[in-house]
């Protein structure tokens, strides 16, 4: 593999009048097949040495601490795959610097490989006669002196055999161009009958049946899908002509029934097969369930109906013009909007190491160096083979990144660790593992993602009653939410929703009295936004309103940050819950041992119903 290498990015300028000072700006590339270790050197000075594990933060840490005097010098970023962005802040602001360079400490050998192209007019030939052939596989070596050009026929070489192996090489089974196979109607295969079509269009009263004439003179089977989904039913063959006498099963004729909607005929071979629609066939049901296909006619089709319903119509648009606007209002006592305050929303997790009494607040103001060791941060787990769980908890080691189901009707106690308290996993729950620790998970939808259930956060819930609002009223809510990694040696993504649903009650045993059953989520929510998090504090807002039409038709639209736009869903009716939550939390798949805290917090929330 290739050895990581630096390139400029920006230079630095110390600026002008007219333009403001810019800082160096250098990318270190870490090929994704490198495996090794490496020195960074710049400036006579070089750094401890660094491997494939250490992130941004390691490597500008190393950096500065190339000099003996304290300050910040060299920042490092991971804008996009496997480079490091540097910045040269502090006292090297501002100026052109030379660029660093790397050198390779160890470098794991890399896998020589190669494409043998097979489709070639030699190995068409070989297999034309033949399915298989079996062929030797050589690798082999040409050797010249040092200094010579291997390329040059001039210069005499060694042949040497490296690897000899004997291999199968089978004739191509399914060519390109007949991959596209075209599929066969088995309900009726290509063989010689005449089928007599099932119309649709008719209309069948009282008992169902089904009435055909057939025979072309030649065939001796014919097929007859009645579509009447049933295998009770009476058969009549007979002479279609006057006083036609009825053919006798088992010697004029035999049945088969290959399916509730179609019926077969055949005829012995020793009569003659039946003339041009010299037959005819009824078949009715015999069982007292009657069938009525839909009749549907347009208006036009409907004599004087069209002009009837013209005519009514235009009597109403005038009957509206005469009536005045109706006012919802009337009889409502006037009223202001009604704001509801939400209490902000400040947590940092996992925190079963921070201490009694340690005070999050101390995060927000930036002084995360009284954070106690950091604790596991836990990547989702996709698995599409969920098996149950077995009881007690094996070790984790051997069940990394599957997917397990208590199924069970009991709860399943998971142990903590990692910073994380232990909890109940309940009967049809999931619960994985990363290699340290079990922990409980929850489905996206139908997906086959499965995400930590401990970094799920919920930061408000309301619920908004139909005699809050009236027919023509608003509700809208809005709040910051700000998001940051702290000691962590990963990035992370969560994802930002608010959900609407219904809060019904219970019915049974009739008479009951005013209860909650369960919240009844809405499958799709009102707003959802990933946001990847990092060691840099960002704001985000986020908001959503609904409005109620003075018919009761109820609709929603999103903020998202600064654009409104219709949403997807709504509640169901003039009552409904929402709440807004943290979900689908996850770390960088190339992090093993994914640790940090992760510092939430909601502010500036407000609700109001007009």
């Amino acid at each position: 593999p290739d050895p990581p290498t630096v390139r400029r990015i920006r230079t630095g300028d110390a600026g002008s009048e007219t333009q403001p000072p810019s800082n160096e700006i250098q990318a270190l590339h870490l090929p994704p097949e490198f495996r090794g270790t490496y020195f960074l050197r710049w400036n006579y000075r070089v750094s401890k040495l660094l491997g494939i594990e250490d992130g941004p933060d390691e490597i500008a840490a190393a950096l500065n601490a190339m000099f003996q005097k304290s300050g910040k010098r060299f920042e490092a970023t991971n804008p996009e795959p496997d480079n490091a962005y540097v910045e040269f802040i502090g006292e090297l602001a501002g100026a052109p610097q030379p660029l660093i360079t790397v050198e390779v400490n160890t470098f794991a050998p890399g896998v020589l490989t190669f494409e043998m192209p097979l489709d070639r007019a030699q190995m068409a030939a070989a297999l034309r006669a033949v399915a298989e052939i079996e062929v030797p596989f050589e690798v082999e070596l040409e050797i010249v002196d040092d200094g010579e050009d291997v390329a040059d026929p001039a210069v005499p070489g060694r042949i040497i055999t490296l690897f000899q192996q004997a291999v199968k090489v089978v004739r191509e089974q399914i060519w390109e161009e007949l991959a596209l196979v075209q599929s066969i109607d088995w309900l009726r295969p290509p063989q010689p009958r005449d089928y007599i079509p099932f119309t649709p269009d008719q209309i069948i009263f009282g008992v169902q049946h089904y009435v055909c004439v057939f025979g072309d003179g030649e065939l001796r089977s014919y097929s007859f899908p009645h579509n009447l989904g049933t295998e009770a039913f009476h058969l009549t063959v007979r002479r279609n002509i006057g006083d036609g006498r009825v053919l006798v099963l088992g010697t004029d004729y035999t049945v088969k029934i290959p399916s509730a909607n179609e019926v077969v005929l055949d005829f012995p071979l020793t009569a003659q097969p039946p003339t041009l629609n010299s037959i005819a066939l009824v078949l009715s049901t015999a069982g007292p369930r009657s069938a009525f296909l839909a009749h549907t006619h347009t208006m036009a089709q409907i004599i004087g109906l069209l002009d009837a319903l013209a005519a009514v119509y235009a009597r109403l648009e005038h009957i509206e013009d005469l009536l005045p606007t109706p006012n919802f209002f009337g009889d409502r006592e006037k009223s202001t909007p009604q704001e509801i305050e939400i209490p902000d929303f400040l947590d940092v997790f996992p925190s079963a190491r921070l201490p009694a009494g340690f005070n999050v607040k101390e995060l927000v103001e930036g002084k995360a160096d009284k954070l106690p060791r950091a604790p596991g941060l836990l990547p989702a787990i996709h698995d599409a083979t969920v098996v149950p769980i077995s009881v007690p908890l094996p070790r984790p080691e051997p069940s990394v990144g599957n997917v397990f189901q208590n199924t069970t009707s009991t709860p399943l106690l998971v142990p903590g660790g990692l910073g994380r308290r232990g909890g109940y996993l309940e009967p049809q729950g999931y619960a994985g593992s990363d290699g340290r620790v079990w922990y409980r998970l929850s489905r996206a939808a139908t997906t086959n993602s499965f995400f930590p259930v401990d970094f799920e956060r919920e930061l408000f819930l309301l619920h908004i009653n139909d005699a809050m609002w009236a027919p023509g009223g608003n509700f809208s809510v809005s709040f910051d939410l700000e998001l940051q990694l702290l000691a962590a040696n990963t990035r992370a993504q969560i994802l930002a929703v608010i959900e609407v649903g219904s809060a019904p009650a219970q019915t049974t045993p009739a008479p009951v009295a005013d209860n909650l059953e369960n919240i009844v989520w809405q499958p799709a929510p009102v707003l959802a936004q990933r946001i990847i998090v990092s060691g840099i504090k960002l704001k985000h807002h986020f908001g959503a309103a609904i409005k109620r039409s003075l018919d009761n038709v109820i609709s929603a639209e999103r903020l998202l940050y600064t654009t409104w736009q219709a949403a997807q869903v709504a509640p169901p009716g003039p009552s409904f819950v929402i709440r807004a939550r943290l979900i689908q939390f996850d770390t960088e798949n190339s992090v093993r041992g994914a640790k940090g805290y992760v510092l939430a917090s909601m502010s500036q929330a407000k609700a109001e119903v007009a």
